[in-house]
């Protein structure tokens, strides 16, 4: 859940430029940053009692709408209930096997024209048929 600060600003837009040169740039209202010397900055300038600029609260971005909020809630319910099965993709029971060589699954093609890739593939439809691989690749 990413956490950003939040500050507000009276102004609808505007910048503070800060220490570093670059500038804390408020729009609606809200500027949000995770950069800890903008936050360190920003909250100063509060403390030292910047009239235009308030806040300086951590919000959690995913929570921030009601939708966002259900997603997050029913996302963490469904990893917990598959952890509960043993059904998480960190589990080694689940090996769907490992990635296959092309080379050595469908023939080698070399430049020397003992090509041993295949010339047809089967195509599913209502029955099963051989389709020279031309077609498949929009010749003739």
């Amino acid at each position: 859940m990413p956490l950003v600060t939040q500050f507000k600003s009276v102004f609808p837009s505007g910048q503070y430029v800060l220490k570093d040169g670059t500038a804390a740039v408020f729009m609606n209202h809200i500027h949000r940053t995770t950069n800890p010397k903008h936050i360190e900055e920003l909250k100063e300038a509060i403390k030292d009692g910047h009239p235009q600029i308030s806040g300086g609260e951590e919000i959690d971005t995913e929570l921030e709408s009601p939708i966002a909020g259900l997603k997050a809630k029913i996302r963490s319910e469904f990893l917990a209930e598959l952890a509960a099965k043993g059904q998480l993709a960190t589990n080694p029971n689940n090996d769907m096997g490992g990635t296959q060589d092309i080379n050595s699954a469908f023939g080698a093609l070399t430049s020397e024209g003992n090509n041993t890739a295949p010339t047809s593939v089967t195509v599913a439809g209502n029955t099963a048929k051989t389709v020279p691989m031309a077609k498949v690749a929009g010749g003739k």
